[in-house]
């Protein structure tokens, strides 16, 4: 009775507004709502896109990353960011090169710029693409971050240089860390292993690194 009450109310006070009144209304409603339904409907869209990489619906995600209702909710570059993943999930090594270099040219802010060439940077230097790996750690030299620097050049030596000289590093506080890092570092310890020479070693390293997958 109470909300019947006061919806009543609520109506009649409307109803007894004038033309200037109910459009100021209106747009007040709609400057409290707007992030809202924005919110609300952009994070729909991302279990979409989503629901679309996992069942490999491609064609259909392509089509919702040109769709306008997808331009008008999300910034370009988060946009082409999908867009790298879901040539990344294809391994389309022709798409994924000219992709990231659409998703550099879309970066705008400092966060998105080495958010993306970061990501760039590990993708070639995992595949020991020496020119192109070389050519985005100079890149991330210029946002002056002594601890990404060095992070960079750790996997530099360890992935094209071949080198073996941060095991003592990474195994130091091996036990230390939490999940996605001891798996990381698993990983690059096997690959220094590797690297070594040491079969025995990179092969215990390398199984407890897919530990962590299962």
């Amino acid at each position: 009775k109470r909300r019947s009450y006061s919806k009543d109310l609520f109506l009649r006070g409307v109803s007894s507004m004038n033309p200037t009144g109910l459009i100021l209304l209106f747009f007040v409603i709609l400057v409290f709502m707007t992030p809202f339904i924005r919110k609300s409907l952009k994070n729909r869209k991302q279990y979409w896109f989503a629901h679309l990489l996992n069942t490999k619906s491609y064609e259909e995600m392509e089509k919702g990353l040109n769709a306008f209702s997808s331009k008008a909710l999300f910034p370009r570059y988060e946009l082409e960011c999908y867009r790298l993943q879901m040539y990344l999930v294809q391994n389309n090594s022709k798409k994924v090169d000219e992709q990231y270099q659409v998703t550099i040219e879309s970066a705008v802010t400092k966060k998105q710029k080495i958010e993306i060439y970061t990501n760039a940077f590990e993708h070639y230097v995992m595949l020991a693409d020496k020119s192109k790996s070389l050519e985005l750690k100079n890149k991330l030299k210029e946002f002056n971050d002594e601890s990404l620097n060095a992070r960079c050049q750790m996997l530099y030596d360890i992935f094209v240089n071949k080198k073996s000289k941060y095991i003592d590093q990474l195994e130091k506080n091996f036990d230390k860390l939490q999940d996605s890092e001891k798996m990381l570092s698993a990983y690059l310890l096997s690959v220094q292993y590797t690297n070594k020479g040491d079969t025995k070693k990179a092969d215990y390293y390398s199984n407890l690194s897919k530990d962590f997958f299962e």
